[in-house]
């Protein structure tokens, strides 16, 4: 049926999203740091340039897990009869998209800058860019996530789970405006937000692969089970 097939390809996609960020995390290395020492970043980043391209690699495939996922949400929710919560699905996601990718492309560009020995300013300017993009996209994801919980994608808990990630996302895109390096009262939402999302991913995946027993009745009026997807077996 082409909703499992869907389904398939949104779980794949929540999957991924949350291995990349795992790979990015344990096998590369953060981009220039805004509230370092310029002279002592510029010098680390130009020792680590290889990493941080790899980094900017794994980025731009989340980026297009992320994709993916909001995509297949969207639809799902389409499919579910819930319109407006699959267009804010794909507006969010499309921001949450367009964000990510235009940030490790300033990722790899300053990592490029510095190989190329361009000078301080393009170093750090890029990877300022880097840091300030990223953190935007936390808002998008968050709204991504609060539109699953509006199309009723999850149980009591789930429902809750999802909308203090959610709402963290959108609170911690105040870190921009933060000027101090661990973000003081919003580090929590930050921190949330950065594992959450995807985590959330991942667990919709399963939430979407996972088979579920429902009742149905046989001609002769007895009770057969029947397995049927999640997304046709939640009740609106």
């Amino acid at each position: 049926m082409a909703s499992d097939r869907l389904s398939r390809i949104t779980a794949a996609c929540g999957f991924g999203y949350l291995f990349t960020l795992v790979a990015n995390v344990a096998f590369t290395t953060d981009g220039p740091r805004p509230f370092g020492s310029v002279t002592d970043e510029v010098a680390r980043v130009r020792s680590v340039t290889t990493a941080l391209r790899w980094s900017a690699l794994l980025g731009e495939v989340g980026a297009l897990f992320l994709g993916g996922l909001a995509v297949g949400l969207a639809l799902l929710l389409l499919r579910r009869g819930r319109p407006a919560a699959g267009a804010v699905a794909a507006v969010a996601g499309t921001a949450a998209v367009t964000l990510e990718s235009c940030s490790f492309a300033a990722l790899a560009a300053s990592a490029q800058s510095a190989d190329r020995a361009l000078g301080v300013d393009a170093v750090m300017g890029l990877g300022n860019l880097h840091t300030t993009l990223l953190l935007l996209v936390f808002a998008p994801s968050g709204v991504l996530v609060l539109a699953s919980v509006a199309g009723r994608m999850w149980g009591r808990t789930g429902t809750v789970l999802s909308t203090v990630v959610g709402v963290s996302g959108i609170v911690a895109i105040g870190c921009v405006l933060s000027v101090r390096e661990d973000a003081g009262p919003l580090a929590l939402p930050l921190v949330i937000a950065f594992w959450g999302v995807p985590v959330w991913g991942a667990v919709l995946g399963y939430r979407l692969l996972r088979p579920r027993k429902a009742l149905r009745l046989a001609p002769s009026g007895t009770e057969l089970d029947s397995t049927i997807t999640p997304e046709l077996s939640s009740r609106p």
